[in-house]
């Protein structure tokens, strides 16, 4: 049957037997002569037809089709190629984010080499960013002059010639550059006591304009330092890893010295302190230099007197060997139980925690160091413990004492048992 027939058939047919629904079979056939696919179909009441299948859509409707899939192919192509520029921007600006907090503090530069600078006289930031940029004291000038307008140190910069080092972070220099030159070759003496720790540290430095505390205590946080004995130091459940070797003693700083060169000289002190019979004293004792500089700090903050030191170090070492006696284990030491703060009086006053969370501090014991919770040594040091306390803890005396206390003139009283230790307690006026 001839399209025509079909076409002639259905003018012929009753209009309802035209409207009547058509099944669809499983076949198609091609016709022949034209090679267009036909379908052939059964109406409801019987009568079967041959005609053109409605897969081969007429020439409106298959361009219509064609515009269709282009235009979703293209949107597909468009996607994967915006996600890929956004993923690329993404890394790059992450990247460059690194690198420019790194220039900014001064983290992983190399090279010591100071530059001399000449600022001519009133040079403006971008001015002053550009000389710093030619002379390698900067890598990131956008970094370097956001800084200074957020730091409001952007106006104000001193004509002459200043002696810079790219080590230096920005802070340090916008604070040279806006002082008269040859104020950074000034200097400034600065002791630092025995028993204190890196965040008192950083404000002693910031006190002496030496360098912000802020920036010291990032370079303390995340800086990466060459001092060999550092090696040996896990940093593990230490919130800085340099706490205990910021060696106590009296220095002279730059005025505006940095947080970089002053951190890393306070560690270079320990290690010409640090020597050989120390090392070899405690491998005798089976200590690593971490666990001798960890108890020091304990001890340096527990007493203040020499002669007490070696006693108070022999019942730490007590405690820690009989662990199934008198603290079982446990240092409990008072001192421990505030890091990173020194005090219980530091805590209480810091604004960092709610009151809530000072509570909580205090009555579950949740300091990273407190030895009323944990057994053994603390986890790092909770200070910077002086010579004598470190000596001390290698030297310390013999005896059999697990127990110790001392009264408000700083008499101590130790005792061998329990029993012993409260008779004592009452002694110093503490039961």
């Amino acid at each position: 049957m001839t399209l025509q027939e079909i076409q002639q058939a259905q003018t012929s047919m009753p209009a309802v037997r035209q409207t009547e629904s058509l099944r669809e079979t499983a076949s198609v056939i091609s016709d022949g002569a034209t090679a267009s696919p036909r379908r052939i179909v059964t109406s409801s009441v019987g009568d079967t037809y041959q005609i053109q299948d409605d897969g081969v859509l007429a020439p409106r409707q298959l361009r219509s089709r064609q515009k269709f899939v282009r235009r979703k192919n293209r949107g597909c192509i468009v996607a994967l190629v915006y996600a890929a520029v956004v993923c690329s921007i993404s890394i790059l600006l992450a990247y460059y984010l690194i690198v420019g907090v790194n220039d900014m503090f001064a983290l992983n530069k190399e090279g010591t080499t100071d530059f001399e600078v000449d600022v001519p006289k009133g040079a403006d930031l971008d001015q002053v960013t550009e000389i710093l940029e030619q002379n390698n004291v900067i890598e990131y000038p956008f970094f370097f002059k956001t800084y200074a307008k957020i730091s409001k140190k952007n106006t104000g910069f001193k004509a002459g010639t200043f002696t810079l080092n790219p080590k230096s972070d920005y802070n340090q220099l916008l604070q040279k550059l806006r002082l008269p030159a040859g104020a950074d070759k000034s200097t400034i003496t600065v002791t630092i006591p025995e028993g204190l720790t890196i965040e008192q540290v950083a404000v002693l430095m910031e006190d002496n304009s030496v360098c912000e505390a802020e920036n010291f205590m990032k370079t303390a946080r995340e800086g990466e330092f060459t001092q060999k004995f550092l090696s040996e130091v896990k940093t593990k459940d230490r919130p800085y890893k340099v706490e205990g070797y910021l060696f106590p003693d009296t220095y002279n700083f730059y005025l505006s010295e940095g947080s970089v060169s002053a951190v890393n000289r306070l560690l270079g002190e320990f290690g010409k302190h640090w020597t050989e019979e120390y090392a070899e004293k405690a491998k005798e004792i089976g200590m690593s230099m971490d666990e001798v500089v960890r108890l020091a700090s304990v001890v340096e903050r527990e007493a203040s007197k020499s002669e007490d030191r070696y006693m108070v170090a022999s019942v730490f070492e007590n405690r820690l060997k009989n662990k199934n006696s008198g603290t079982g284990g446990k240092l409990q030491s008072d001192a421990t139980r505030w890091y990173p703060y020194a005090t219980k009086k530091e805590l209480l006053a810091s604004d960092k925690l709610t009151q809530a969370e000072k509570d909580d501090w205090i009555n579950n014991n949740l300091g990273v160091c407190d030895t009323y919770r944990l057994k053994g040594l603390p986890p790092c040091p909770i200070c910077s413990p002086s010579l004598d306390s470190i000596e001390a803890v290698l030297y310390h005396d013999k005896t059999s004492y697990l127990y110790f206390c001392s009264d408000a003139e700083g008499n101590f009283y130790f005792a061998k048992t329990l029993n012993e230790h409260n008779k004592n307690l009452k002694k110093a006026g503490l039961a």
